[in-house]
């Protein structure tokens, strides 16, 4: 089975093209803080955003990544988790966190490394550049068969991985409040994630904005509405709570729910999403939500596309 949720290598270290940077709603730039208006937030990040990251921020870390294992009431058994802290983390002082999803075959180590993801964390938030947070990199199939049985494409899997919705808010995070010092609330809690990550944080984002004050996906995968790719004609995944399959029409987040900052990037040659990144885009535009789209020229399924994402989304978490 191909390894879906590793970045193919890049052979260069050369930036890539300027993005392609939309928001379907002008807005003018806001101050921050106190809670922006999501709209005015994100028409700021819009016009702060870089192509390239620099190469300083992608090296070392200082923080510690640390394995454990909790129990997950959906799933019926335990699972896998890692969290990242920074350097210095203290349980006398309370963090944000960052919930960071890896792509299909994946697990809790695949975002770990490769991507940027802890190193940029470790300096941006040293620098200053970043707020302090923690990040718990989940591993997201939730089934009663056990962690290493959605290896193939289906829409049973797919709805699996689904469930990753219940493990997450029932389970993984009140584990997470226990366990670390963070606050809670959606103005301190982000979701991310490549491909089938990526589609994931979307679909939480969508049906818990209650929860998740910050998403972001990096070629987000298929299927949470329905569509055709190579492996699979996706139903849809379902409307939380409920046994009704999600439908173009209801792929959006009300204005009043509106995360502080939705982001989704793609790129121009994706060998394994294809188009449906910008699919997602033209979906919540077409929906009336607000959001920030970057298509990366030339970039495949890989961290051409990813890096710079998490690298601007570092930059503008709990900030609004």
């Amino acid at each position: 089975k191909r390894q879906l949720s590793a970045p193919k290598p890049v052979t260069t270290t050369a930036p890539p093209a300027d993005p392609v940077i939309v928001t379907t709603t002008a807005g003018s730039t806001p101050d921050s803080g106190d809670h922006a208006d999501p709209k005015e937030y994100m028409a700021k990040v819009r016009a702060n955003m870089t192509a390239s990251v620099p190469q300083n921020v992608q090296q070392g870390d200082s923080g510690s990544l640390t394995k454990f294992r909790y129990y997950s009431k959906k799933a019926g058994h335990e699972k896998n988790a890692n969290v990242w802290v920074p350097a210095g983390y203290s349980e006398s002082k309370q963090y944000n966190v960052l919930y960071m999803n890896h792509g299909v075959f994946g697990n809790e180590d695949s975002m770990t490394a490769g991507w940027g993801v802890c190193e940029m964390a470790s300096n941006m938030i040293a620098s200053g550049e970043a707020e302090p947070f923690i990040i718990i990199f989940s591993q997201m199939y939730t089934s009663p068969k056990g962690e290493s049985a959605g290896f193939g494409i289906t829409q049973e899997v797919m709805d699996e991985y689904d469930n990753f919705l219940y493990d997450l808010t029932e389970s993984l995070m009140p584990y997470v409040q226990e366990h670390w010092s963070v606050m809670t609330g959606k103005e301190h809690t982000a979701i991310a994630g490549f491909s089938m990550g990526g589609r994931e944080s979307l679909y939480i984002g969508i049906q818990r904005p209650d929860l998740f004050g910050y998403v972001a996906a990096a070629s987000p995968a298929p299927g949470i509405v329905p569509g055709k790719d190579m492996y699979l004609n996706h139903a849809g995944s379902y409307i939380s709570g409920t046994n009704q399959r999600m439908k173009d029409g209801d792929f959006k987040i009300a204005d009043d729910k509106l995360p502080y900052l939705l982001m989704i990037a793609g790129g121009t040659a994706d060998s394994v999403v294809g188009t449906f990144p910008e699919q997602y885009h033209n979906l919540f535009t077409q929906n009336g939500t607000e959001h920030i789209w970057t298509s990366v020229p030339g970039a495949d399924h890989d961290s051409r596309v990813g890096t710079p994402l998490f690298y601007n989304f570092y930059r503008a978490l709990f900030k609004a």
